[in-house]
């Protein structure tokens, strides 16, 4: 496989991972009424709620034993409830 044909899987992967976790954060946030990372000081259990959340909704798309990638979930905690 090319160099470009690569990255452009690769892209391709983290694009849908996330939106996977777009999704999956519509859900968190409808499961503990409220965003993963909104607030200081419970980041680690909140990447864990949000990992959970992520894998069940693949689950349910029919993407049994999927998972994604580790750095998406991090960052998508990370970032938070946070205004553009």
């Amino acid at each position: 496989m090319a160099f470009s044909s690569r990255l452009l899987f690769t892209m391709k992967n983290v694009a849908v991972g996330f939106y996977i976790l777009l999704r999956a954060v519509d859900l968190f946030a409808a499961n503990y009424n409220t965003f993963p990372g909104q607030f200081d000081g419970a980041m680690d259990e909140e990447i864990s709620r949000l990992k959970t959340t992520a894998i069940g909704l693949l689950s349910d798309l029919g993407y049994n034993g999927s998972t994604l990638i580790e750095g998406l979930i991090n960052e998508m905690c990370r970032y938070g409830a946070a205004d553009c």
